[in-house]
């Protein structure tokens, strides 16, 4: 082609952890690299799906040849207060801030001093039909829980209530629909917001059988 017909491509940065669509908490490690970039450093947020900047950092890179720079930080963030989606975004930081790369994340929402584990089933388990549930909490308001199985996709296949007792313990059995093909899937456990939505405490790896 003619130089009339060249177009110019910019700076360009590509996420490779956290993965699309993560859960993120506090925290995030994010890690990927550049190419194209004229200066030495690139500009990380944390950005809610409203566009509101959560946590931001400015790191510097690390060349691995003429036109290729990697980075990596550790960048905190403020959680909303409930599950939501949102982004991380790579930016030169320049006088206008130009977008490079960015991905899809989820955050878990405001989780406090709230814990809760998974201990049956373990993780990576064939799952069919019913699964029982069972695991240990601690600082859960009215001790509810909410026990969820989806797929790596988010489509919820089936959900109970699970109460805490006393001593910290819980159980549920989750019904489940037959997913179309086997695949992948978690058990996630939530605490309902009382303003709505919910606060993700823990998920564990299961697969889904057909």
């Amino acid at each position: 082609p003619s130089s009339e017909d060249t177009i110019a491509i910019g700076p360009l940065a590509i996420i490779t952890q956290p993965k699309p669509h993560a859960i993120i908490h506090s925290q995030v490690q994010v890690t990927g690299q550049v190419e194209g970039l004229a200066g030495d450093q690139v500009l990380i947020r944390i950005e809610s799906d409203q566009g509101d900047v959560l946590g931001q950092q400015v790191i510097p890179v690390v060349p691995q040849d003429a036109t290729r720079a990697t980075f990596s930080a550790q960048i905190p963030f403020t959680n909303p207060p409930t599950l939501s989606p949102g982004r991380i975004a790579v930016y030169a930081p320049d006088d206008i801030q130009t977008l490079l790369g960015w991905t899809d994340i989820h955050f878990a929402g405001d989780v406090g001093t709230m814990q809760a584990t998974i201990q049956q089933p373990a993780p990576d388990t064939p799952v069919r039909g019913q699964v029982k549930v069972r695991g240990q909490a601690a600082n859960i308001p009215n001790n509810q829980l909410l026990v969820r199985v989806e797929d790596v996709a988010g489509v919820v296949l089936g959900k109970a209530q699970a109460r805490v007792q006393a001593d910290g313990a819980w159980q549920t059995t989750v019904h489940l629909r037959r997913p179309r093909t086997a695949r992948p899937g978690f058990i996630v456990v939530y605490v309902p917001h009382p303003d709505g939505g919910l606060i993700l405490l823990t998920r564990q790896p299961v697969f889904l059988k057909r």
